[in-house]
């Protein structure tokens, strides 16, 4: 074990720095704004990465992105290597320190007020630096993961497990080296946290879709927005995609501070008017059609088999698979705003304590009365 000492300690600082800088060039970012004049960020799934580049700009200019990453990667590595190894003799050591400083200065930089990307590529890179029997192993079950389940999320988390896992097979006794492997897939997974399903959300989908829920075919109203089968579910998508607008504004980011998660935001919009679930009935009346005769015409009436209100009852319903935060709850809870017959003052308080209810309720708003309006 090598003596820390106040030199050697301030080397180690500065290697921190450095690799932390080189980090801190987001080549998605960059690259949006050369070739764009915009900001990856406002886009899509709000990452600065190359996956969402990619969906959001196209392939053109998406090598610079990895080149911008490649680049900064070799950069952080290098200098580690260099310096490890002629003032302290621990070139490997040096690798993985100066990778680490690399990845949490790609995912937290200072030049982007601390919002960068996931390190996938940042960390792909890395590994092919520091051992290609280890990138071998992480790269494969990317690619075996991606292209079996076409989830990139996945593909990068078991990638990231990976990672200690062939550290600790190649590098035996290196318990060094092993931590810091240990700390860049901590930041990894973590960085990943939204794209991991909420527990409980695949038996709540599996209910939607049972015998026992007529989610994907309820109207959403008897005779307004959405009163025809399936109208439940495009009110909802609908509700989903003025919300997600919404918030991309900047001043709703920038002034509201309202930066919610993928994950928060598809739960709240499409699963608000749950509650509509097991509502309606269809019953029969006589109607003249267009030739002047009589005929009985199908039309929805409210049969309500769990009088519970309204959006607390979707809360109730929700919450019986999984836990939602308690801003979800009450966006949820409070999705009608004004226009329902709550009182005013607890709505407005809610509004003022949760910027995400307030949020709900407007895109309910503009999908009812303009995107459905009749």
């Amino acid at each position: 074990m090598h003596e820390l000492t106040f030199a050697s300690t301030a080397l180690m600082i500065c290697v921190a720095a450095g690799a932390y800088l080189a980090g801190c060039c987001n080549g998605a970012i960059i690259t949006s704004f050369l070739f764009y004049r915009d900001d990856i960020r406002r886009h899509g799934s709000h990452n600065a990465g190359l996956t969402n580049f990619y969906r959001v700009y196209g392939k053109k200019f998406a090598i610079c992105v990895i080149l911008v990453d490649m680049l900064k990667a070799f950069v952080a590595v290098k200098l580690g290597s260099a310096v490890f190894d002629a003032y302290l003799g621990l070139r490997l050591e040096g690798e993985y320190f100066s990778a680490l400083f690399c990845v949490i200065g790609h995912i937290f930089p200072a030049f982007y007020s601390f919002k960068g990307g996931k390190g996938i590529l940042c960390s792909g890179t890395l590994l092919l630096l520091l051992d290609w029997r280890i990138a071998a192993v992480g790269w494969g079950l990317f690619a075996l993961l991606w292209l079996t389940t076409r989830y990139v999320s996945l593909g990068s988390v078991s990638g990231a497990v990976s990672f200690p896992v062939t550290t600790l097979i190649f590098c035996p006794g290196n318990w060094t080296v092993f931590v810091l492997s240990l700390l860049i897939a901590a930041l990894v997974i973590w960085a990943h946290r939204e794209n991991i399903s909420r527990p409980g959300a695949d038996k709540l989908l599996n209910y939607l879709l049972s015998d026992q829920s007529d989610f994907f075919e309820a109207p959403c109203s008897t005779r307004f927005h959405g009163s025809y089968a399936g109208g439940l579910v495009e009110h909802s998508i609908n509700v989903y995609n003025c919300l997600k607008d919404y918030l991309q504004r900047p001043r709703a980011k920038e002034l509201y501070r309202m930066d919610y998660s993928e994950e928060t935001v598809a739960l709240v919009s499409l699963l608000h008017d749950v509650c509509k679930m097991n509502f309606y009935s269809v019953d029969y009346r006589n109607a003249k059609n267009e030739q002047g005769v009589w005929e009985k015409v199908p039309y929805y009436t409210i049969n309500d088999r769990l009088p519970y209100g309204h959006g607390e009852k979707s809360v109730y319903i929700v919450s019986g698979f999984m836990r939602i935060t308690r801003e979800e709850a009450f966006a949820i809870r409070y999705h009608m705003g004004f226009s329902g017959n709550e009182d005013r003052n607890s709505i407005g308080s809610a509004f003022e304590m949760f910027p995400l209810a307030f949020a709900l309720s407007v895109a309910d708003m503009e999908a009812t009365y303009y995107l459905e309006a009749k």
